[in-house]
């Protein structure tokens, strides 16, 4: 039988056990259980060529959610934005497709990987063939040696099933102490689940797991499988199964895919930070349904509130006994990644306050240039102000003309020698307390593209975003594309350059995202052409309408009903004596 190296207890225990398909067997197995998604993975995993944590051939290789779900370079960011010890000795409990795993088998020393459905964990076995730092076992937290001997412990996505979907916490603490008892002194759990109080479910999307609006709000008053619990509710857990002090981390749109990591130290920085930085709308993973309100104008409102780390969609959790090495360093406020790019483009922006300063710093390892267009390396330091586009929003048109205005000028007296500064936008522009405008996310640089071009592209991207932000009756005009031409005007473009626009948009867009099928020529024309009374606030209104409109029709047929019950009883012989004695007394 195959030996392996006797870094962990785990693998030491390995001997005794029964190898399958490069998966340690550990005590009872669901060898029956399989999802359809799963076979299709795992004949995904076994043709291509690159399985690592970025590989832009499996974000492309899926169809259908639950397949690119498990593909998807997102998943890993969970930890990627973490400081992994590249030395550390790491248990995943719950591997699921390896997807993690991949990522957490190229940062560190040693992988332990548990999964206990044992096909799942032939698809880790996969996902990570080539990599001899990880391990993959089937079973079950209790089946690991009952010894400190991990670094870190990885919990991702599986807390909220342990005692399917009991009301109580019992079980739970049952479950992380277990955990506590296999760390090294100084070791981190690191949870990551679902916000019972999430902004996403405030504003009624359906519970991931149920599948039903409003669930864990109203506390699951129908039996179910898994249950999430509140930023309270996960930290007392947490304390009851003896960890010292845990830090919580907000994550957006939630953990499973992530693009955002925050602390609540960002209001320490400004707390608009909290809002601006995270993605909205948050995606339903089983098809969209409408919403009871704008989730980003909700988690504003919370934010300015003071209450928004009780509402992110997702914790991460770092868990510690005593003291250890910090995986998230104090004075990192939030951590950010566009990654479903192509590799030149991917990269990862911390916000950070160094030496007093709050700034944000880029890291791109894989940065080049593609296409003429390439990355700008420049961080930046953190500029106080209120966003461009929430000062058009506000505005009246002379004001909004006069920002208009302001940002052309701003483009043609910027620095174009070292390629066009491609995100010289309105939307990435900080109006300042002194009423200067001050480019905030300068993350592109091309060859080939004219101050003429950058204006273009930003009144393109304008008129886009305001339909997603605003009513149509601010405007006045029928479409998406009439407002954009309403907007270049403010700013001297006339004749066809909307056209132009368009095709320099979508060709730069195919340069940097490896989705080929997405943001096509054909779909910014539908975009252009959307009616603005098709955009989110119009359509809310729309539905209030309509609801109010049923509500009305369901009064009127009570009221109907009652009069025909009215008319009966006073046809009634009881009603004739009643007013026949009533007469004679009056």
């Amino acid at each position: 039988m195959p030996s392996i190296p006797a870094l962990t207890p785990l693998r030491a225990a390995a001997a005794e056990l029964e190898l399958d398909d490069g998966v340690w067997l550990l005590g009872r197995t669901d060898l029956s259980y399989v999802e359809p998604a799963e076979v299709t993975v795992m004949e995904i995993l076994r043709q291509a060529t690159d399985v690592s944590s970025m590989s832009a051939e499996l974000d492309l290789a899926g169809e259908g959610s639950a397949v690119t779900y498990h593909l998807s370079s997102q998943r890993a960011n969970v930890v990627r934005f973490l400081d992994l010890p590249p030395h550390a000795r790491v248990l995943e409990i719950g591997s699921g497709c390896g997807a993690v795993t991949r990522y957490l088998g190229e940062s560190c020393a040693v992988v332990d990987a548990v999964e206990p459905m044992a096909r799942r964990a032939k698809v880790t076995r996969e996902r990570c063939r080539d990599l001899p730092s990880v391990e993959v076992f089937a079973g079950e937290v209790e089946d690991v040696p009952l010894e400190p001997a991990y670094d870190v412990v990885l919990v991702n996505g599986v807390l909220e099933y342990v005692g399917n979907g009991a009301a109580g916490p019992a079980d739970g603490i049952a479950f992380l102490a277990a955990i506590a008892a296999r760390l090294l002194p100084g070791g981190t759990l690191i949870v990551a689940i679902e916000n019972a109080l999430g902004v996403k479910y405030v504003v009624g999307a359906p519970e991931d797991h149920t599948d039903r609006e409003f669930d864990s709000l109203e506390g699951y008053p129908r039996p179910n499988h898994a249950r999430v619990r509140s930023r309270r509710g996960l930290l007392a857990m947490l304390a009851s199964a003896g960890f010292d002090h845990t830090r919580v981390l907000g994550a957006f749109p939630d953990y499973k895919r992530t693009k955002v990591l925050i602390d609540d130290s960002i209001a320490d920085v400004d707390p608009s930070l909290a809002y601006r930085i995270p993605p909205f709308p948050s995606p339903d993973r089983r098809g969209y349904r409408h919403r009871v309100a704008d989730e980003f104008s909700v988690w504003r409102t919370l934010v300015e509130a003071g209450l928004g780390s009780e509402f992110p969609n997702s914790f991460v959790a770092l868990a510690h006994r005593g003291e250890g090495t910090a995986l998230w360093p104090d004075g990192r406020h939030a951590v950010f990644a566009r990654n479903l790019r192509k590799s030149q483009f991917a990269v990862t922006t911390v916000l950070e306050t160094v030496a007093g300063q709050a700034r944000f710093r880029r890291e791109s390892p894989t940065a080049g240039t593609l296409d003429g267009v390439r990355l700008s390396s420049v961080s930046q330091a953190f500029v106080a102000g209120t966003e461009m586009l929430d000062e058009i929003i506000a505005a009246d048109d002379t004001r909004m003309t006069a920002l208009m205005v302001a940002w052309s000028d701003a483009v043609e007296g910027a620095d174009f020698t070292d390629g066009a500064p491609l995100d010289l936008l309105p939307h990435n522009m900080i109006v300042t307390p002194e009423g200067a405008l001050v480019l905030i996310d300068d993350e592109y640089r091309a060859t080939g593209w004219s101050r003429h071009d950058v204006r273009c592209r930003g009144v393109l991207t304008l008129a886009l975003k305001l339909s997603a932000a605003t009513s149509a009756s601010r405007w006045g005009q029928p479409t998406v594309g009439d407002l954009a031409q309403a907007l270049g005007t403010m700013v001297g473009l006339s004749g066809d350059w909307l056209e132009g626009a368009l095709v320099r948009e979508a060709a730069l867009r195919r340069t940097v995202r490896p989705l080929s099928a997405v943001d096509t020529e054909a779909e910014l024309r539908a975009a252009l052409a959307t009616p603005l009374v098709d955009g989110p606030l119009d359509l809310q209104a729309i539905r209030r309408l309509a609801r109010a409109d049923a509500e009305l029709v369901e009064v009127r047929e009570r009221a109907e009903v009652s009069e025909r019950a009215l008319g009966e009883l006073r046809s009634g012989l009881a009603y004739r004596v009643i007013s026949w004695y009533r007469r004679r007394r009056g």
